[in-house]
C-alpha cells in the first residue's frame, strides 16, 4: 500500500504512506529492498513507512538458539539509510514476532517497525509507536500514534 494523505480539514503538508511487508524468504529479500528503493525514487516529501519488514536490523533484535545472518541485517540497514529512514522506537514488548515453540525452538524477533524520513519527523515530531500484545496472531501489532503538538500535561483520571 502506498498513497498520499492529506487532511481535508486542514491546511496540512501532505505526506506519503506505505503499508509494507517483506519477502519472507531471506535468500529473496534483496527484492523487497529493491522495491522500497524504487518507492524512494517517486516524488516524496514526508513519508512514513511501517509493517512487517521480515528482517531485524540489529543482532539484539533477535533471540533463538542461532544468530540472525549479518548479511541479512546489513541489507536492510542499508535500504533504510538510502531511504533516509530513522527507526521511530517503541513502547512496550520489545519482540513482535515469536514463532510460540518451547525452549531451544523458540525464536522472538523484532520484524515489525515504523520507519520514517527527517520531513514526516518535522511534521509529526511527537508521535510514538506501541508494541501491543495479541492471542489472534504470532505477532504483535503496532500502533503508531501521530502527533504534531506535543501533550504537556497527561490527562488525570
Amino acid at each position: 500500500i502506498d498513497v498520499t494523505v492529506k487532511r481535508k480539514d486542514q491546511d496540512q503538508t501532505p505526506w506519503r504512506f506505505t503499508g509494507f511487508y517483506g519477502e519472507p524468504r531471506a535468500e529473496n529479500r534483496f527484492h523487497s529492498w529493491n522495491f522500497l528503493r524504487t518507492l524512494f525514487a517517486v516524488q516524496h516529501d514526508g513519508w512514513l513507512c511501517m509493517g512487517d519488514f521480515n528482517e531485524t536490523m540489529h543482532a539484539e533484535e533477535h533471540f533463538s538458539a542461532n544468530a540472525r545472518p549479518a548479511w541479512q541485517m546489513q541489507a536492510f540497514r542499508e535500504v533504510v539509510d538510502f531511504c533516509s529512514f530513522q527507526d521511530l522506537g517503541w513502547r512496550g514488548v520489545p519482540f513482535t514476532w515469536d514463532n510460540m515453540q518451547q525452549g531451544n525452538a523458540n525464536v522472538k524477533a523484532r520484524l515489525d517497525r515504523v520507519l520514517a524520513n527527517q520531513t514526516f519527523l518535522s511534521l509529526f515530531e511527537y508521535s510514538s509507536v506501541r508494541h501491543i500484545s495479541s492471542t489472534e496472531s504470532n505477532h504483535r501489532y503496532v500502533l503508531t500514534e501521530l502527533k504534531s503538538e506535543s501533550a504537556n500535561a497527561w490527562p488525570r483520571g
